[in-house]
């Protein structure tokens, strides 16, 4: 147990660089979905506002 405690205190800043790299990677590929879904919709609900309003213009 010593020998862990010993290396995690050596291996500090390397463990927290690890720990912010994957931060950062999971927060990019979160925005990277967001926005491809962000966009999916967004053609989506053009389509579907453009079918009201030829169905409104129709009446």
């Amino acid at each position: 147990m010593k020998q862990i405690i010993t290396f995690i205190k050596a291996e500090r800043g390397s463990i927290t660089a690890d720990w912010i790299t994957l931060a950062g990677g999971a927060v990019i590929l979160t925005l990277v979905l967001t926005s491809s879904i962000q966009q999916d919709l967004t053609s989506k609900i053009t389509k579907v506002n453009q079918a009201f309003t030829v169905t409104f213009n129709i009446d």
